[in-house]
């Protein structure tokens, strides 16, 4: 595992040229405007190809999602702003929820998508990722609140402890109806106990990670993870985004140690096991029945678990029973469309 993240010292250099800006913005005082900060405007066609200005809703409170359809994280991130904007003390229409998505699609694809959750009713399709740009977006789901004079009331990158509670009361500092202590006091309640400079931007660092993998920019999102572990050696989060990262590379030597040193502190990490467990399906042969008794020991623990499904059937498959292979891959499915 050390000859790995060694390696990785020249992929640092080559990441910094590309990102070197937005990670300098993070250290230089967070990843988003801060607050009190002018909100900058955004100027986008939605899915029906008008065009929309924030500028004309000036007078009215902003909750601006930033994100993708398929994410789960966006999923509850929307339908959390919805439950909120439901909340009796905030006065109908006076709060616009707009979601802005970075995909390049059709905008037809897109209102299909978008019919399929629970998302607010404007959406702005960002493809050269202006608006991602102009807010120093690094994760999805990231929710900014602007007040009706388009200054930046909140702004969160992920979710953060206590997320639905901290977006209600910031709607309502932005409306005017109580207090910014209050919601201060609300954030720093919410806050993680004694953590350091050195956690704090390490756990940064592996969203940045894990979202670069989402776009299949492997090698930057390599060398974000190390970046990560660097800081913050224990760091459960960065190990397995690298061990995933180079199972999904076939990196299956590489991949191993990762999981391993993950279990040796913390043996009962399900996402350890399966990542462990996938690692010996993809060898195959005599690696399976391990695989399998490792993927039957998940889905005893949490059988709504819907990748220990899907390595089981990755196994069936590889053992030649066709129907079983299905059968899983079918519960797999359904769990995931259950979420």
């Amino acid at each position: 595992m050390n000859r790995v993240i060694a390696r990785l010292g020249a992929a640092l250099v080559r990441g910094a040229v590309v990102l070197g800006a937005l990670v300098g913005a993070a250290d230089a005082g967070g990843a988003l405007p801060p607050r009190g900060s002018d909100a900058p405007p955004i100027r986008l066609k939605d899915l029906d190809g008008t065009l929309v200005s924030t500028k004309d809703l000036s007078s009215r409170t902003l909750v601006l999602v930033f994100g993708e359809f398929g994410h789960d994280g966006v999923k509850q991130a929307c339908s959390d702003v919805m439950d909120v904007l439901a909340d009796a003390r905030v006065e109908p229409g006076s709060v616009v929820p707009i979601m802005i998505v970075a995909q390049d699609t059709e905008p037809t694809r897109l209102k299909e998508e978008a019919a399929q959750g629970r998302f607010p009713a404007i959406v702005l399709q960002d493809p050269k990722r202006d608006a991602f740009g102009a807010y120093r977006v690094l994760v999805v789901p990231t929710v900014v609140v602007v007040d009706g004079h388009a200054k930046v009331t909140y702004a969160m990158p992920g979710f953060v402890p206590r997320f639905k509670e901290i977006l209600a009361e910031a709607v309502l500092v932005a409306a005017g109806k109580h207090a910014v202590e209050k919601l201060d006091q609300l954030v720093d309640a919410g806050a993680a106990p004694h953590a350091s400079p050195e956690a704090t931007r390490a756990a940064r660092l592996v969203k940045l990670g894990g979202e670069l993998a989402r776009h299949g920019l492997f090698e930057m999102a390599e060398a974000r993870y190390a970046e990560a572990i660097a800081l913050a050696p224990d760091s459960v989060e960065a190990k397995l985004g690298l061990g995933e990262l180079m199972l999904k590379q076939s990196r299956l030597g590489d991949a191993e140690p990762f999981f391993k040193s993950i279990l040796t502190n913390h043996p009962d990490s399900l996402e350890a096991i399966l990542g462990l467990a996938a690692v010996r399906v993809e060898r195959g042969d005599e690696e399976l029945a391990l695989a399998e008794g490792s993927v039957r020991g998940v889905i005893e623990k949490s059988p709504s678990n819907a990748r220990a499904h899907y390595l089981l059937g990755r196994i069936r498959e590889k053992g030649g029973d066709a129907a079983g292979a299905s059968c899983e891959y079918r519960k797999a499915a359904e769990l995931l469309l259950a979420r």
